[in-house]
């Protein structure tokens, strides 16, 4: 199979078994590969209500077929499973070089199931994979993790994903650390892999390279894509990710003090020019990528001191502005322990953020809070309560399962200062400013999620007026297929604009990966049967169009995000139509119609069921 490696690795922990198995070609096809396919394993082999951290449960770590290629960051794998944080769906995907190097060992991906009896890590090395012994390992940050693989196998260049402490507490909101700096970040993984007891996973391939049917065809190809990517004022390149900060601050959608309000009155202290000027020793980039968007930044000496690949702009508006944080040394400290522990910046800064505003309005006070003062921009405590979440002590431990049941454990009607949606902590963009991003929110599958469907990028460059919800419910289910086959390819969305925000952006790449003729109504189609079998899943777990909404604060509460008057997310008016374009009843269900034709019958007795 050009594309392929060919073979998937499955893994059994509760027999410490390790098997290979050939990669299912019709699948492949049907799925394409990454995100796409690991749902598919996913749904097929779990049943219903199964424990996201038991037996049962399966992490399934996909590459696709630009994956370890020539095109631009073909570098990314996809982790899908059940998320302890939400209870449905979740997928996460990660840059670097950990995609490849398991692409090159020869394996498209890696099903973990079981529970091992002991503490753990997977050891791979090109064809031979083994099972072995955590137990030194267990306890130990993700960067003394990675480091004592690496000298213990005697090789500099093995790639690692590891969990820290985060995840051996089976917080979840732990995420699973690659490479050092970069991240599974959102939805729990680092409590599946803790709940297993699998510490960690090493890969090293034989550097075999990947087929494609006509190299020179590929090659030319990509010199047009790289073409394409030299975009005058782009400032990715430059700044990377905190670009962004100056832009969402102007148009008054940065979440500030917990989504309070739309602007930050300090955002030079922690904007993109004062990191580079302050912070940035050097430009980073994953495999096959020609952006160089990773920022390595330091701090050298005194209280903050750290090193990070970062801060990036979700962990800037969730450990700064949301915070009411303008202190910029602490943020890339407070990235470094994320790092370490292993935990998703977002959750962690929208967590610690309603925390802030439960005591700002007396729902907490410093007794609760094992004596820490949560005053708004106080970062030496926000840095304290990192090492206490990922502990789960005091005070810690009723922040550590995110924002939701964080609500739950103080009451005192905080929910409504919970922002989150399925229970997953909102992104770094006020929908009550991007009306379709707003929509894309509330209907995604993996829960509040932007890079699930990108509405913000025709919503924040003007190419349709942000503030209308009309066109919106066709918009948002284009871009969300499109985004799936992305993540199943698998690419990064920085690359997004070489090809194009439509499907036929993309048949051309997939042609000359795969050798599969395809066109635009096929690849879309292949992002709604992804999507659709995301929604299946949810579904059978019982989430359905209740979930399908925004906190309290952006459907009652109007804001100024640069409008004429203060604006609300008018979601009703969105939801119907987003429904109707989907092909689904009023309830979010899709037709039994819609899943045959997209090939999906095997989820009907799903549909009947629910």
């Amino acid at each position: 199979m050009y594309g392929y490696a060919g073979k998937v690795l499955r893994v059994d922990l509760s027999r410490e078994q390790a098997s290979v198995e050939d990669l299912d070609a019709k699948a492949a096809e049907k799925f394409l590969g990454g995100r796409g396919y690991a749902a598919k394993v996913l749904y097929e082999e779990t049943s219903k209500g199964f424990d996201p951290l038991g037996n049962d449960s399966l992490l399934v770590f996909m590459t696709g077929p630009a994956t370890g290629t020539l095109v631009p960051t073909g570098n990314r794998t996809a982790l899908v499973f059940k998320s302890p944080l939400t209870g449905g769906f979740a997928h996460s995907t990660v840059g670097g070089h950990f995609g490849p190097e398991l692409k090159f060992a020869g394996y498209d991906g890696i099903v973990v199931r079981g529970r091992s009896s002991r503490p753990v890590y997977l050891w791979i090395n090109d064809e031979r994979a083994e099972i072995r012994d955590a137990k030194d390992l267990w306890g130990k940050n993700t960067f003394e993790t990675e480091l004592k693989i690496r000298k213990e196998s005697n090789d500099n260049e093995m790639r690692v994903a590891s969990i820290g402490k985060a995840g051996e507490s089976l917080c979840a909101i732990a995420n699973v650390t690659v490479d050092f700096y970069r991240s599974f970040g959102r939805g729990g993984a680092g409590a599946v892999m803790g709940s297993k007891a699998l510490k960690a996973m090493a890969i090293k391939g034989a550097r075999r390279g990947i087929e494609v049917p006509d190299i020179e065809a590929l090659s030319k190809h990509v010199q047009e894509l790289y073409r394409k990517l030299q975009i005058p004022g782009w400032t990715l390149p430059k700044y990377g990710t905190p670009g962004m900060l100056l832009t969402a601050n102007s148009q008054k959608v940065l979440p500030t003090r917990n989504f309070q309000r739309t602007s930050f009155e300090e955002i030079e202290k922690i904007g993109p020019e004062q990191i580079k000027k302050e912070l940035v020793k050097k430009d980073k980039a994953c495999y096959a990528c020609p952006v160089y968007c990773g920022k390595f930044s330091v701090v050298e000496e005194g209280p903050y001191k750290s090193q990070a690949e970062g801060p990036e702009f979700e962990t800037l508006y969730a450990l700064g502005s949301c915070c009411g944080n303008s202190n910029l040394k602490a943020v890339l400290k407070a990235n470094m322990l994320s790092d370490m522990h292993g935990l998703d910046t977002m959750s962690l800064g929208v967590t610690i953020s309603f925390a802030m505003e439960c005591y700002e309005r007396g729902l907490l006070n410093q007794g609760d809070m094992d004596g820490l003062d949560l005053s708004w921009g106080n970062a030496d405590a926000m840095l304290t309560l990192i090492d206490r979440i990922a502990d789960k002590k005091g005070f810690g431990g009723v922040l550590a399962d995110g924002v939701r049941k964080a609500a739950e454990r103080i009451g005192k009607n905080s929910s409504a200062y919970a922002m989150h949606v399925k229970g997953m902590e909102l992104p770094g963009y006020d929908p009550r400013g991007l009306q379709g991003t707003g929509l894309g929110y509330a209907t995604s599958n993996r829960g509040a999620c932007h890079s699930s469907h990108y509405v913000l990028t025709p919503e924040l460059s003007g190419k349709v007026n942000r503030f209308e919800t009309q066109g919106k419910g066709a918009l948002a289910k284009e871009l969300q297929d499109l985004m799936a086959v992305l993540d199943s390819l698998v690419i990064c969305k920085f690359v997004r604009y070489a090809f194009g925000m439509t499907a036929e952006g993309y048949t051309e790449t997939i042609r000359l990966v795969t050798g599969r003729p395809v066109d635009s109504a096929e690849v879309a189609t292949i992002g709604e049967r992804i999507f659709n079998i995301e929604r299946m899943f949810n579904l059978r777990e019982g989430m359905g169009r209740a979930e399908d909404t925004l906190p309290r604060r952006f459907l009652e509460e109007p804001a100024d995000v640069g409008a004429s008057e203060p604006q609300v997310v008018r979601l009703d008016e969105m939801l119907d139509d987003y429904y109707v374009n989907r092909g689904y009843d009023k309830q979010g269900r899709p037709t039994k119609e819609r899943l045959k034709q997209l090939g999906l019958e095997y989820a009907v007795k799903d549909l009947e069921a629910g």
